[in-house]
């Protein structure tokens, strides 16, 4: 949104009233840059309407893009620069620059590149679903969850306490050798598919320039980064999202909004019925060495069988992983997710009733 006046405030308002998961506000651009940084109804000021470009690429990078910028302030009283930058991005960048004065006074053709806008309200179809069908609610509902839960939140708690010399420890490396903030958030579908914010410790530089132009991200990694990447010491800050109940130390790996629907079968979307982890079946099953269809089938597996004991094997497996990097796909275990996957469509299916098609067996070895 641009613009700081109570236009802005009554948008907010209603946004979180009416559109509460299927509107989400990224941020604010004020036209003066000394208010970047502060809160407007817990949203955050991320700079000025000239910057719109830096601001858009940045939220990119976040795994947040941005599909339309909502101006609460009459046209008239922008600078010129900041009409020039919001024409540019509606050019270059793809997204839709909305005047709210023209919903008002019923003007709804004019707007900067001279053609109708959409409606201010989304459909209700481009939200995360939340609405899984009753066999994934089911297996979200056993008892073991609960269990789980508990045990998440003891686990956390003593290792953000036992580990925080180390969290400060790596937080002023890289503030000294990558920069502030030390820490890096990214957007990830989560319970639900409700969007949360993963937390990361930063691994590279700044995506732009100071005049925009876009840096490479082999130049952007720092070694400091390679080596946090490489010991997956950069995940530790996930520890909060444990505490505060968006992740658990083992579940399905939270993936990008883009990759979450990669045009699979619906009843991978299950994945979404229980909390994201830090590591999970997929991660000591071949991990980055897997397709998106046979990670999404071996967390659905996981989901559907997970106990103590599955838990305690998968923390077992992930020590190897993080000494001796990721193997080649578990053929068997692909075989066995596919295998299940596929033989509980003659049932109930993972549609809340109504029977799926089956898939045929994948594999990546």
């Amino acid at each position: 949104m641009v613009g700081i006046n109570p236009i802005t405030e009554l948008f907010l308002r209603s946004v979180a009233e009416y559109a509460a998961g299927r509107t989400q506000v990224m941020g604010l651009l004020a036209p003066k840059e000394g208010h970047t940084g502060r809160l407007v109804q817990r949203h955050e000021i991320l700079g000025s309407p000239e910057q719109i470009a830096n601001v858009l690429l940045d939220l990119e990078v976040h795994g947040a893009p941005v599909s339309r910028v909502v101006v609460t302030v009459p046209a008239a009283e922008l600078a010129p620069e900041a009409r020039t930058a919001l024409q540019e991005a509606e050019e270059g960048s793809g997204v839709r620059v909305e005047y709210f004065a023209d919903y008002i006074c019923g003007d709804r053709s004019r707007r900067m590149g001279g053609h109708k806008p959409a409606p201010l309200r989304e459909e209700a179809g481009d939200a995360p679903s939340a609405a899984l069908g009753r066999r994934q609610q089911t297996l979200a509902q056993r008892p073991y969850w609960r269990v789980k839960r508990a045990i998440d939140v003891a686990a956390a708690l003593c290792a953000i306490l036992v580990l925080s010399p180390l969290l400060l420890l790596i937080a002023a490396l890289v503030v000294a050798e990558i920069g502030t903030p030390a820490i890096f958030w990214q957007q990830r579908p989560g319970l639900g598919g409700r969007p949360f914010r993963l937390y990361k410790f930063r691994t590279m530089a700044r995506p732009y320039t100071t005049d925009g132009r876009r840096i490479a991200d082999a130049e952007r990694l720092s070694s400091l980064g390679r080596f946090l990447r490489r010991s997956r010491l950069d995940e530790l800050p996930q520890l909060f999202n444990i505490l505060i109940g968006e992740m658990s130390f083992i579940g399905p790996r939270p993936l990008l909004a883009a990759d979450q629907h990669p045009g699979l079968d619906a009843r991978l979307d299950a994945r979404l019925a229980v909390r994201p982890g830090m590591t999970g079946w997929a991660q000591i099953k071949g991990g980055r060495q897997l397709g998106g269809a046979d990670k999404a089938a071996l967390d659905v597996w996981y989901i559907r069988n997970a106990c103590l004991r599955i838990d305690l094997g998968i923390l077992a497996g992930t020590l190897p992983v993080l000494l001796l990097g990721e193997r080649t796909g578990d053929a068997t275990a692909i075989r066995e997710a596919w295998r299940e996957l596929n033989g509980d469509s003659a049932g109930e299916g993972w549609n809340g009733g109504a029977a799926a098609q089956p898939l045929p067996t994948q594999s990546s070895a």
